[in-house]
């Protein structure tokens, strides 16, 4: 299974990169390129490890065996490579991220990709972006942490999963992919963890970092 997974990743992986011209990506990023850069946002112009990582969360959404044509929304899509991945396999992405990083405003823009500047906050709803959605993904998410450093609890996250409800297909799914809290060590808490256990409106399911939800 493993080995059949890795070989779908490289094929997504190289139907993906055969539609950027390596020379114009070197030279239109070449201002931002530092030499064994392994942080920061120079690491992503990388594309071996970028774009197979994009590849590999590509597959665990249902999108592989989706039509053509669906709509995904990608909440935090930083340099864009999921959308790109997505876009290569005929469905019509948009991405979604606050503004602050110049490089990844500049690769999404290379990459000709739809994006909305939007800063995510606790509470507060998302604006009107059209049309359901059939897949909406959040990768290693930062908006849950607030202005004081800490992480959302339960509250924020019904609230935003109740908003992200509302704009999903009636089939449509809900991927996030959790980044650990530094202040407590854990991907969420027994709080946050009990609510996607115990949804209403969606068949939820927790594993390891990730969530996958199905709207009922």
């Amino acid at each position: 299974m493993q080995r059949r997974a890795r070989a779908r990743v490289e094929d997504l992986f190289h139907h993906t990169i055969r539609g950027v011209n390596h020379e114009v990506f070197v030279n239109a990023f070449r201002g931002y390129w530092t030499p064994f850069s392994i942080t920061g946002p120079p690491k992503y112009l990388d594309m071996n490890v970028w774009l197979r990582q994009a590849a590999f969360r590509y597959l665990q959404t249902g999108l592989p065996e989706a039509p053509p044509g669906r709509r995904v929304l990608d909440l935090g899509a930083g340099p864009g490579y999921f959308p790109l991945v997505c876009r290569g396999q005929g469905h019509r992405p948009i991405a979604l991220d606050v503004d602050d990083e110049p490089l990844y405003r500049e690769l999404v823009r290379f990459f000709d990709l739809p994006r909305l500047v939007y800063r995510i906050e606790p509470m507060r709803r998302l604006p009107d972006l059209g049309e359901p959605f059939d897949v909406i993904t959040a990768f290693r998410t930062c908006f849950n942490v607030k202005a004081d450093g800490s992480p959302w609890e339960s509250e924020e996250w019904a609230f935003f999963l109740n908003d992200l409800r509302g704009r999903l297909a009636p089939t449509g799914e809900v991927v996030l992919c959790f980044n650990v809290d530094r202040t407590t060590g854990e991907l969420y808490s027994s709080r946050v963890a009990r609510l996607f256990r115990t949804l209403r409106d969606f068949d939820s399911r927790l594993f390891f970092e990730y969530a996958f939800l199905r709207a009922k």
